[in-house]
């Protein structure tokens, strides 16, 4: 049994989660969402995520310089950077990020 680290699954579905966020803010026309919208489109593609985890996400994504996070009234405001895309699409990779890859579903 691995200790003091994080459940191999739930590592995966850390990777997974970030790398969906990362592709649908570059799909989106401004590459900006909000916190609410990301957790549903996260759920609808079965990776789930509540509100706090998704949150969460954001931060780590924002630490990697992937993301820029604004809170907005109750909201968390998540706007793709240039690095962000380049991982989003293919070009670069980052750890703690899946990476992208041909056809891939998100």
């Amino acid at each position: 049994m691995l200790r003091n680290s994080i459940e191999p699954m739930h590592a995966i579905r850390r990777q997974h989660q970030a790398l969906a966020i990362l592709r649908v803010l570059h799909r989106d026309s401004g590459q900006r969402a909000n916190d609410r919208v990301l957790a549903d489109y996260l759920q609808t593609i079965a990776l789930g995520g509540s509100h706090e985890q998704v949150r969460d996400a954001l931060q780590r994504l924002a630490e990697l310089n992937l993301v820029v996070v604004e809170p907005v009234e109750n909201l968390v405001v998540a706007r793709l950077t240039e690095r962000g895309e380049a991982v989003a699409i293919g070009n670069d990779s980052c750890e703690g990020v899946l990476r992208a890859y041909p056809d891939c579903p998100y």
